[in-house]
């Protein structure tokens, strides 16, 4: 199905405005292959029909599920293996010490972002790695945000595939996941438990 200009730029500016995406016009043919199927399955004849259609909807659904579609979810544990070798290494102890010199006892950290809870995981890990080397006395906990309902949703279930834990060591699968016996394996409760997922469009 063809998207015309005039179409993409409605589609451009509602994301823009409900969601804070810019699309740029290099993004158009990544609007038409992510809406496309949408389109399909709701039997809408073009994409100012799905557009109107969004509009229209009242229980905000439709619009939700069009943010679904266009942000992007791509991620894996340990994306940006470095940021974490320097949170561990450099950031954390200097935290640690910060926060027990002010007599505190809770560190809190936000994954914005954080989509399917890859990287809020990798976090958990890395938090959890240095508790049982370290034993800091201090609590971590880890605030997990994305506007992606649907993405939240598997976040929250910890549940990934063969392929999506292949990048871990083993002792970090051994150690913080269960094998479920169907090709998948689900995120412990001792890294889960200081995990709390929220919707939230930055």
């Amino acid at each position: 199905m063809e998207l015309s200009a005039r179409e993409f730029h409605l589609i451009k500016d509602l994301v823009k405005d409900k969601f804070g995406i810019y699309l740029s016009e290099q993004k158009k043919s990544l609007v038409v292959q992510r809406l496309q199927k949408e389109l399909w399955a709701g039997g809408f004849s073009s994409f100012q029909d799905y557009y109107n259609y969004v509009c229209r909807d009242t229980s905000g659904q439709a619009l939700n599920n069009l943010g679904d579609l266009i942000s992007t979810n791509h991620t894996f544990f340990f994306r940006e293996e470095a940021h974490f070798a320097f949170i561990e290494s450099v950031a954390l102890p200097q935290l640690v010490t910060a926060v027990r010199k002010n007599g505190e006892r809770e560190l809190r950290f936000w994954s914005a972002g954080c989509s399917s809870g890859e990287e809020a995981y990798s976090l958990a890990m890395v938090l959890s790695q240095y508790t049982m080397e370290h034993n800091p006395g201090v609590q971590f906990y880890i605030l997990a945000t994305d506007m992606s309902t649907s993405v939240l949703k598997k976040a929250r279930a910890g549940v990934y595939s063969n392929e999506q834990v292949s990048r871990l060591p083993p002792l970090y699968r051994i150690r913080y996941f269960d094998q479920l016996g169907d090709g998948q394996w689900k995120v412990k409760p001792n890294i889960s438990k200081i995990i709390l997922f929220r919707r939230l469009n930055l």
